[in-house]
């Protein structure tokens, strides 16, 4: 979702390169010549005035949320240890990682929602901040539903074929 936040940026200001913008959003689909001349058609179409949008909503990465975490709180240490550790943590892979670590992925997200509440950003950019901690958590609770849905496609593969 901030990566395709990112393109909107494009297709309504004209900011950044919209190839490059496009290699940041992760899956081949989005790679094609025509996601790229329908982006470069939207930049026209909004030329004047914002008409349209560009947004997002997979989950399937943590990172560039935590990026938009990170750029938010530069000047906040504590936070940068948190997110800087929180990072470390899902590096490994959510699943791979202990129950004690868990509790403290947890604890991090709940100590950068409590951050983003009580700092003096504008209503929108906290809205903006509390979404990205939610997508960490998307990405979290997939992380969670891949690992089962591999469990039980093996099972079944395992009964079905040795």
């Amino acid at each position: 979702m901030p990566e395709a936040y990112k393109l909107n940026d494009y297709t309504v200001r004209g900011e950044g390169e919209p190839k490059k913008l496009i290699a940041g959003m992760y899956f081949w689909t989005w790679k094609t010549e025509e996601v790229l001349n329908m982006v470069e058609w939207m930049r026209r179409f909004n030329h004047n005035e914002q008409r349209i949008t560009f947004t997002g909503f997979d989950m399937r990465y943590y990172t560039v949320s935590a990026n938009e975490l990170e750029n938010a709180f530069k000047d906040n240490a504590e936070a940068k240890i948190k997110i800087s550790a929180l990072r470390t943590k899902l590096s490994a892979g959510y699943t791979n990682i202990s129950d004690d670590e868990k509790k403290e992925v947890d604890e991090i997200l709940s100590f950068l929602n409590n951050s983003i509440e009580t700092s003096s950003f504008q209503k929108s950019e906290k809205e903006w901040l509390m979404q990205n901690v939610v997508l960490i958590k998307q990405y979290i609770d997939l992380s969670i539903i891949n690992i089962s849905f591999f469990y039980v496609i093996n099972s079944w593969q395992r009964t079905h074929y040795g």
